[in-house]
């Protein structure tokens, strides 16, 4: 069987989403009292190819709090949700007490878990008083915890220090505090309000260290010629990271300190445009077929320049023209 034609299937995925109703993209809060949050119960698929997964927020009353859904856009984990709650998936234990922040689902990976689950962190500076913990459902996914692997270095660094409590079957909060998704796949670029959030506690232009970076997929191995494109930086004054050997504390201060980056598409492109400022020049090399490179609109919406997209090729000499080309070697 060939495999699947990324522009074929990212255009199901903008079908699909045409026939739902918009998410929300401004900054809104919604305060609920016993509101029930349900793990995920199933995964069912569109007509358009599309999985959708089964989880959301509601009222006391049963009825769906839309502003809870996940909007997942163009990967193929969307969110959907019966309305009203169904009596078979009500929790059966008395509520969590306490004030609580719903934060969405916890991306099973480091790269969606960026993506996916900061976009409703901005609320933590609007909350005045108690707030006992962050809220997360748990997403399917490979089999591991994204908490223990990345997500609490994540949080830490954003100054997030609340316990945080996993949902996988349905609890009931004595008063839950739902904000918008400001970040995610719907809205790729961020919203205003949440890069103030991200770039007040990440942010360092101070930061010192290397100037020119390579973030490389060398250890991984799949960027076509990337031993000799290293070899190729190194001799122009990059320093090459590989950012699977280092803490995200590490990885914010080596972009925070670089004037010019090059990164191979992967994870770490998230992580570079969530602290990318104006005054830096950051290109990403592509790794998937298609017109598609991901991080751009991230990159753009937080730093307000655009990124420069680059072809890979596996003749260093064609690489050194492209890269010489687009401004990355002086």
């Amino acid at each position: 069987m060939p495999p699947p034609d990324p522009a074929a299937q990212h255009q199901a995925y903008l079908d699909y989403q045409s026939r739902r109703p918009e998410p929300v993209r401004t900054p809104v809060v919604e305060t609920l009292r016993n509101a029930t949050v349900t793990g995920i119960a199933r995964t069912s698929r569109s007509p358009e190819g599309v999985d959708i997964q089964d989880s959301g927020v509601y009222a006391a009353d049963g009825a769906l709090c839309p502003l809870g859904l996940h909007r997942a856009c163009n990967i193929s984990k969307d969110n959907v949700a019966p309305d009203p709650l169904p009596q078979a998936r009500r929790a059966t234990e008395a509520a969590v007490p306490g004030r609580h922040l719903f934060c969405g689902l916890l991306g099973p990976h480091f790269g969606h878990f960026l993506i996916e689950s900061l976009g409703r962190l901005w609320a933590a500076d609007e909350l005045a008083g108690d707030v006992r913990s962050l809220v997360f459902i748990v997403a399917h996914g490979p089999g591991r915890t994204p908490l223990d692997d990345f997500a609490s270095d994540v949080l830490a660094a954003l100054g997030l220090t609340l316990p945080v409590r996993s949902v996988g079957r349905p609890e009931v909060f004595e008063e839950l505090v739902v904000p918008s998704q400001l970040f995610g796949f719907h809205l790729r670029a961020g919203h205003p309000r949440f890069h103030r959030f991200v770039h007040s506690r990440l942010r360092d232009p101070a930061a010192a260290g290397a100037r020119r970076l390579y973030v490389s997929r060398g250890l991984i191995g799949d960027i076509p010629g990337e031993a000799a494109l290293e070899a190729l930086l190194g001799a122009h004054g990059f320093r090459i990271v590989h950012p699977e050997t280092m803490t995200f504390a590490e990885q914010i201060a080596a972009y925070n300190a670089a004037e010019t980056i090059l990164a191979a598409e992967g994870s770490a492109v998230h992580v570079i445009g969530l602290v990318a400022r104006e005054d830096q020049r950051i290109g990403v090399i592509k790794r998937r077929p298609g017109p598609f490179a991901m991080g751009m609109d991230q990159i753009r919406g937080f730093s307000g320049r655009a990124g420069v997209r680059i072809e890979p090729d596996d003749d260093a000499s064609v690489m050194a023209r492209r890269l010489a080309a687009a401004g990355f070697l002086v």
